[in-house]
């Protein structure tokens, strides 16, 4: 039955990729039945957490059997990320919640995609939404694959809480994380990771910051991201953030120890 139902998936995305024009369809369980699904473009990487007024592309409603579609012709040629999430707000709350970034009841799926791509998003085998991607496209799910990984690292670091236990994980996945997002191939998939090590405040700030001073990784990723995707809002944004980081490290490197 998953074998044919998957064959089903595949054959309606291949017939509408003909088309020249992108579209997106999945599975909502019946929790989400009266909910309405949207479409949203994330060109600010700093903002991919939480539900964003000023993303969203399009909205939908499932029909009665639960598959929703988005399509047309509108969005860039060149990959983007792209968040397809469902919530059940109320009406007379949905807005304030959605400029806010938060809504209690909603559900989740980034992927990477650009205007020709047929992708569908069915149901796991255990009947689970937005755990799946179907499509010609396999880099479509790179930040699934990454999100499976930071489930396993979220493990890791809670398996024995200690100053030990944290210290040698931080250094252990900093490296892991990068090096899985270099072994995708898509800069995207890797600035999704770089939010994750370099994020202030976050777990492996600190550790950014030194790696930052002795590691020729930053731009080259700068340089992957202008190579592919030159004049968009990605490249810029790192850009700016490596410098400011930079500054952040020269003036630690400045203040003598005593200091502290």
């Amino acid at each position: 039955m998953r074998i044919i139902r998957s064959l089903r998936w595949l054959v309606l995305l291949f017939s509408i990729s003909t088309w020249g024009q992108f579209h997106f369809s999945g599975e909502i369980d019946e929790e989400f039945r009266n909910g309405e699904v949207y479409l949203s473009i994330i060109e600010d990487y700093r903002k991919i957490d939480g539900l964003h007024s000023e993303q969203i592309l399009q909205r939908t409603k499932a029909d009665s059997a639960g598959v929703f579609h988005f399509k047309g012709s509108n969005l860039p040629i060149s990959n983007r990320i792209y968040r397809i999430h469902i919530d059940t707000c109320p009406d007379d709350e949905k807005m304030l919640n959605h400029f806010s970034g938060h809504c209690e009841n909603s559900r989740e799926v980034l992927f990477i995609a650009n205007n020709s791509d047929s992708l569908g998003f069915p149901f796991s085998f255990d009947k689970q939404m937005f755990c799946s991607i179907e499509g010609s496209k396999k880099k479509a799910s790179a930040i699934l694959r990454i999100d499976s990984l930071q489930n396993e690292m979220k493990y890791n670091f809670a398996a024995y809480p200690s100053d030990a236990n944290d210290k040698v994980n931080t250094e252990n996945w900093f490296k892991k994380l990068q090096d899985f997002g270099t072994s995708l191939d898509e800069p995207l998939a890797e600035l999704y990771i770089y939010r994750l090590l370099s994020e202030r405040g976050g777990r492996f700030y600190d550790f950014y910051l030194k790696d930052l001073s002795q590691n020729s990784y930053y731009e080259k990723l700068l340089d992957r991201l202008q190579n592919n995707y030159p004049e968009t809002l990605y490249a810029k944004q790192l850009e700016e953030e490596l410098e400011a980081d930079k500054f952040v490290l020269d003036r630690r490197q400045s203040i003598p120890w005593w200091a502290y």
